[in-house]
């Protein structure tokens, strides 16, 4: 991603990194990747004290977003080297409630996060040709509303209903179907 420096030259930005909150983005642990975002002033205090940086908290350059912002690569650096040092789910256990902190998942580890499974976000659906099939839940939940789940209708299952209500009659359906415009 692209963006522009304070005299108005474009600057590539690290990958997953957000354009102006430093440090917010991806960064690789010993064993992963972890992303972390802080929005807030006491997100970087936090950060810093957790990482074993408490010496950046008070280091000009990273006083203010916009010190940080200016001073990103120093930041980031020392930021990187740290969480090396540790596994991701060390750094979860140590940093979960201080800072906005995440562990960067493939899509088997995604779709095994507990968060997923206690939210029904991949639930299963009987299908009568494939069995059992996995899909995406209903993200948005309401206490005593539960979703209906069910498989989609094979491939021309609604093609007459659908077509009756604009008004192709059996005949004319018929005829579709021995061209094989259906």
């Amino acid at each position: 991603m692209w963006t522009l420096n304070r005299d108005w030259r474009p600057r590539r930005l690290p990958e997953g990194a957000h354009q102006s909150l430093v440090p917010s983005q991806s960064f690789q642990t010993r064993d992963g990747w972890i992303v972390i975002m802080c929005m807030k002033e006491k997100f970087w205090q936090r950060l810093a004290d957790g990482l074993g940086l408490g010496h950046l908290r008070d280091d000009p350059r990273f006083a203010t977003f916009a010190d940080r912002l200016a001073h990103r690569d120093a930041l980031v650096t020392e930021v990187k080297t740290a969480f090396h040092q540790r596994t991701t789910a060390e750094w979860i256990e140590r940093l979960r409630g201080q800072v906005p902190i995440a562990p960067v998942y493939d899509v088997e580890e995604a779709l095994a996060d507990e968060h997923v499974r206690a939210r029904e976000m991949v639930i299963e659906v009987a299908h009568p040709l494939f069995g059992a099939i996995r899909e995406v839940g209903c993200p948005i939940k309401m206490d005593g509303v539960r979703p209906r789940y069910a498989p989609a209708a094979p491939l021309g299952a609604d093609t007459a209903e659908v077509l009756a209500e604009i008004g192709v009659g059996t005949q004319e359906l018929a005829a579709l179907r021995t061209r094989g415009a259906i």
